[in-house]
């Protein structure tokens, strides 16, 4: 009896954040119930299809769950079980991407990415605005060490950012390798953004370790600016609209004008990163040089 009741509660619990009848009849849908603890409730749920492999016969159905406890993403088929379970300090970023009458969620970790595609749109946007509540609640640096300080940008170093528009981001990766990119970037409300794809070395050295490193130098007046700082993935569609709209725009090059590399990019979809910056140092070695000869 208890088991019935069990498994009414978790498929009321999928219809209630966003779930349709087609969905409840999914075979990860009607597995939940036996994955669930008696005490854990679904708070968002997404369902569609994932790639498993290449080729059209690589298409499978997935499913991506949040409880308040964690998270789950769940592939089931008679004779086939596929569970993996994830924590929320794990979570780098949650990014829904729509072409046409699709959707399609990417849940961002440092162990991987999970990505449903075919998705619906409302569980879509209830699975966001709970991981990212969630997510926000936990900062990057919770698991172990304490919080950097964030620095704010001086008015020296802000000036010549904001006259500039290209540095060279810093990661390191999970090995411990060093990785450096040339890339775009934009200045708003103290922080620093810039553009990626998802499949990219700089997207996954990001989302798994947040603390980097940016340089930016000009060689006609010997300035530059070198930031350390936390990068975290921008979630809200405003900021990232406009952060896109400032970026992916013509640029003159030797050959002529056009769109920066990263609009040529295939390795998934775009990601913005902001990056909080906890050290700055701004140095103008002109002056320095001045200073040195007129002693």
């Amino acid at each position: 009896m208890q088991g019935k009741v069990h498994i009414k509660r978790v498929q009321a619990e999928l219809r209630q954040v966003g779930m349709t009848g087609y969905g409840a009849l999914k075979f990860a849908s009607r597995y939940l119930p036996t994955v669930l603890r008696d005490d854990e409730h679904v708070q968002a749920a997404v369902y569609g299809r994932y790639r498993a492999g290449a080729g059209l016969l690589g298409w499978t159905e997935g499913m991506l769950v949040a409880t308040e406890r964690r998270l789950l993403f769940l592939d089931h088929k008679p004779g086939y079980t596929a569970t993996d379970e994830l924590t929320y300090d794990t979570v780098s970023g949650v990014q829904k991407t729509t072409a046409g009458p699709f959707s399609a969620l990417t849940l961002h970790t440092r162990i991987g990415n999970y990505t449903i595609r075919f998705a619906n749109t409302a569980c879509i946007d209830v699975f966001m605005k709970y991981v990212e509540e969630r997510r926000l609640a936990v900062k990057p640096w919770e698991s172990g060490s304490t919080a950097p300080a964030e620095a704010a940008i001086e008015s020296e170093a802000l000036d010549f950012l904001r006259t500039r528009d290209i540095g060279v981001l810093s990661t390191v990766d999970r090995s411990g390798g060093v990785h450096g990119a040339a890339v775009y970037y934009a200045i708003e409300d103290g922080a620093l953004y810039m553009i990626t794809k998802g499949g990219t070395q700089k997207a996954h050295d990001t989302l798994a370790h947040h603390q980097v490193a940016f340089t930016v130098f000009d060689a006609q007046t010997a300035q530059t600016v070198q930031l350390q700082g936390v990068a975290e993935i921008v979630a809200d569609q405003e900021r990232k609209d406009r952060i896109f709209a400032q970026i992916v725009t013509p640029h003159p090059y030797a050959s002529g004008t056009q769109l920066p590399p990263v609009a040529a990019l295939h390795e998934g979809a775009y990601i913005i990163f902001a990056v909080r910056p906890t050290n700055i140092r701004f140095t103008d070695y002109a002056k320095r040089n001045q200073a040195t000869l007129a002693k």
